[in-house]
């Protein structure tokens, strides 16, 4: 299983771009932060927020590597994640099932059994999302986006979203942060209409405008622009009680730009590091199976009486996933060597 979030090789004009394969390292590395626990947390909500809609903005570039994806692209991209996503699916509902095999009560596990085969929300969640592991959402939504991508596409429709895309944003920011009422449910503002297919646009507009971009993106100032718009709405959303509100805030849109044009202008940044291979090979595995690490280290600390502070958890589950990445991604080197 390939992690580049599913485009093989990150090449442009036969020149590859190992800054972004970090940028995947630190997309990564910021979800499992999302999940777990860390000093100082809540201060690096900015900087989190920015891991899901990168990765669809790399996706997006790539599909456009050279103009508007064929059909035959975009079928390809939709099975190669219809095959992780029903891979990962099958491995957390097995993990659900033996969890309630050998944690559950006799008298619940009857009822545990209908819960986790049709857990709460399950229409929606299996529209929207994947009702059986929250995270497995981004799969679902990035395949919703392919296919409204490849309407797009047959229609000509293409250029017309991306002018459009002020108005995805503006969506998103309301159904979330910026909603004005009681919080929506989660797979409302996160779905392949609020975030997948809106970021996969907007990678789509760097590549056709790549050179201005890299242009404008120089100098501190840019960055320096959005350490002051983050620090001004995190302050603003926390007042006004909706810092949980959603995924997607101002900052998050334009730091999201900023970072990936910023790579882009740095393509051999990170050549032949850690954080590279990491980025490559493991930032995929990274993503889907932290939660999996989790629980583990959870019944672990259970089963032996183990404590930490809970702010540990996040270095802990982090160090326990790329493990687990970096074998799986020894055992595929292997085995395409064998072939």
């Amino acid at each position: 299983m390939d992690p580049s979030l599913f485009i093989q090789n990150m090449q442009t004009e036969k020149k590859e771009i190992h800054s972004l394969y970090a940028l995947k390292a630190f997309c990564a590395i910021a979800v499992v932060l999302i999940h777990t626990d860390f000093y100082g947390k809540t201060y690096f909500i900015p900087l989190t927020r920015l891991a899901v809609p990168l990765f669809y903005m790399i996706s997006g570039y790539f599909l456009f590597a050279h103009g508007a994806p064929s059909g035959a692209k975009l079928r390809r991209t939709l099975w190669h994640i219809l095959g992780i996503t029903v891979l990962s699916t099958l491995v957390y509902l097995a993990y659900n099932y033996a969890n309630s095999w050998l944690f559950a009560h006799e008298h619940h596990r009857t009822v545990s059994y209908m819960r986790l085969f049709f857990p709460r929300d399950f229409w929606p969640m299996l529209l929207l999302a994947n009702p059986y592991n929250g995270v497995l959402w981004y799969l679902t939504a990035y395949m919703q986006a392919l296919l409204l991508l490849w309407l797009c596409v047959r229609f000509r429709l293409t250029d017309a979203c991306i002018r459009l895309l002020p108005l995805f944003f503006a969506v998103t920011l309301l159904l979330g942060c910026y909603f004005p009422f009681e919080k929506l449910p989660l797979y409302v503002y996160r779905n392949f209409f609020t975030m997948a297919f809106p970021f996969l646009l907007l990678g789509a507009w760097v590549r056709r405008s790549e050179a201005t971009l890299v242009r404008w993106s120089r100098g501190v100032l840019p960055v320096v622009l959005f350490v002051l718009l983050a620090a001004a709405e995190y302050v603003l959303l926390k007042a006004w009680g909706h810092l949980s509100y959603g995924d997607c805030m101002i900052s998050t849109i334009y730091g999201a730009l900023l970072f990936f044009v910023l790579c882009l202008s740095r393509p051999a940044a990170f050549r032949g590091t850690f954080w590279s291979y990491l980025g490559r090979y493991c930032s995929l595995n990274i993503y889907l199976y932290h939660i999996l690490m989790m629980n583990f280290w959870r019944h672990f600390c259970t089963a032996t009486g183990f404590h930490h502070p809970s702010q540990l958890l996040f270095p802990i589950v982090l160090a326990l996933t790329i493990l687990f990445s970096l074998f799986w991604a020894w055992i595929n080197t292997k085995r395409a060597a064998s072939h």
